[in-house]
Formats: C-alpha cells, structure tokens, sequence
C-alpha cells in the first residue's frame, strides 16, 4: 500500500500523476484539467515567489468559487504562505477587522462579482488607500499590507492587475514552474 500523501501539495502531485487528464474543475465558462490546473497553480506559486512572498507570507483571498480562488489556494500551499478565505459578501468593516488582524501583506481578490465592486469594498475599509500606489501601500488600517491585486485594477491607483501578478512568473530570475 502506498504511503498517503502529508501535505496539499503532494496529495495534488499525486492526483495529478493519476488523473492528470480528468476534469479537476468543471464551471459553465472554463473546464481545467488537474494537469492543467497543476500548471495554473504551479505559475501563480511562482508569481508569489517573484512578488516576495514564501513560507509563512499571509495572503487574503477574496474571491469566488473559480479558477482565481483553487490556483491561489493551491500555489499558497505550495509555497507554505498562510492563506486567509475572506467572504465576498463581508462589510467594509469586516473586511477592516480581517486585514488587520490576519496581518495580511498580500491581498488577491477579484475586482467584480454579481453587482459588488471589491474595490469599493476595499477602499472603504482601509481610509487613505485611494491616496497610496500600486507597489507603495502603506495605511495604518492594515499595517502589513504591501500589495493588492484585482481581477482588474483599470482606474485604481493602489491595485494591480491579477494578470500582471502572474507574468511576474515570467520574468528574469523568477523561480521555474
């Protein structure tokens, strides 16, 4: 009998290596595989480890079910970062009370889901934000926060663009994926 898997990572390994080809994620507008969902989170790791981010990192994710929230999931249990699940139906109070007592550095999140914009959500829960860079955050409502990243950061100043997160796993001296 083969020995079980003691950590997300390589239960995934595992999977991946039996059904690689099997659907991993079904949703009406995409379809992964686990190799390709392996793959989608194996880059997303390898972003996070380009933007500064490792074992022990705190990441907020605040997201639908999709491919966003299971490939930053899994690339945060990949690089040991600890991940904080936030509701996308919290108030900007909440919201407040969870970035600052996760000690979150990091925040991914998409930018709309149903009739929310998140970065709405977010700017009311960390006053001065709209006054801070993308890159060069700094508000006493989340003292460790250093960079956010949206689904889409079009006209926000303080926010970067998911898929600009994700080239950083391209560029010169980002780890492999």
């Amino acid at each position: 009998m083969s020995e079980q898997p003691a950590t997300l990572p390589a239960l995934l390994e595992q999977v991946v290596a039996a059904r690689g080809g099997h659907p991993a994620l079904v949703m009406r507008a995409v379809n992964l595989s686990y190799d390709q969902l392996d793959q989608r989170s194996a880059q997303m790791a390898c972003a996070l480890l380009a933007l500064g981010a490792g074992k022990g990192t705190r990441i907020a994710l605040m997201a639908p079910d999709g491919v966003l929230w299971i490939t930053t999931f899994l690339a945060s249990a990949r690089i040991g970062a600890l991940l904080t699940a936030v509701s996308t139906l919290c108030t900007p109070a909440e919201l407040a009370h969870i970035l600052r007592h996760s000690d979150t550095q990091i925040f991914i999140g998409e930018r709309e889901f149903l009739r929310h914009d998140y970065s709405n959500t977010l700017s009311s829960a960390l006053p001065g934000l709209a006054r801070c860079r993308a890159g060069a955050l700094h508000t006493p409502a989340a003292p460790y926060l250093r960079s956010i990243w949206l689904g889409s950061a079009d006209g926000v100043n303080w926010a970067g663009s998911v898929a600009d997160l994700i080239a950083l796993a391209d560029t010169p001296g980002a780890p492999d994926h």
